[in-house]
């Protein structure tokens, strides 16, 4: 969408292991499986948000429950946990990865379970615009091959990034592998938001 728009170039992707979404619920919450969240009220990200809100609701989708049969109310990651915790919610959708570090905080971590799992999502995309000159991307893409180890290791400075531990770089980005991204768009509703591949 944002290549057909803008004619930019993807420079390289950021293949993060494990990137998945997770609906979680907790174990005392008579909820034994997605589809015992029709009608019921769950936790979502912001719209648009691949692993917070369309992965999600993919996930209730592929359980044949589609957007308008659950109450979607949305939340920060921080303020839904709250409410998962608490029972405000029945089920949050949210990254895998955050889940697992939230969990890992609690004092009894067997309170919390997964109802369901996404498929690996799609990479981050560095991009440069059509202003910037074609040598430039490859010495770009030249110096994440070259230098990957010290880049990686200056992406995980901090807490907030380190959802990319583990990450490579890649070269190879194909617009086809937000084919399912596109699905997910559509299963929520947004399909005016999606644009056919040139």
């Amino acid at each position: 969408i944002v290549r057909s728009r803008t004619k930019v170039t993807p420079v390289v992707g950021f293949l993060r292991p494990g990137y998945k979404a997770a609906v979680i619920a907790r174990a005392d919450s008579g909820i034994e499986n997605l589809a015992s969240l029709r009608g019921k009220r769950m936790g979502l990200g912001d719209v648009g948000s691949t692993s917070y809100y369309l992965a999600p609701l993919f996930i209730l989708n592929q359980a044949g429950i589609t957007p308008d049969d659950i109450e979607k109310v949305s939340l920060s990651k921080q303020v839904a946990w709250r409410a998962l915790k608490r029972g405000e919610v029945a089920a949050v959708g949210m990254n895998h990865g955050r889940f697992e570090e939230f969990r890992a905080k609690e004092s009894d971590p067997t309170q919390f379970k997964i109802l369901g799992l996404s498929p690996q999502l799609p990479d981050d995309v560095l991009i440069a615009g059509s202003h910037v000159e074609a040598s430039t991307i490859d010495q770009l893409r030249s110096a994440f091959a070259t230098q990957s180890d010290a880049l990686v290791a200056a992406l995980l400075k901090g807490t907030r990034n380190n959802k990319y531990d583990g990450m490579r770089f890649t070269t190879n980005v194909d617009d086809s592998d937000y084919d399912l991204v596109r699905q997910m768009y559509a299963n929520a509703g947004h399909e005016h938001l999606i644009e056919e591949r040139g």
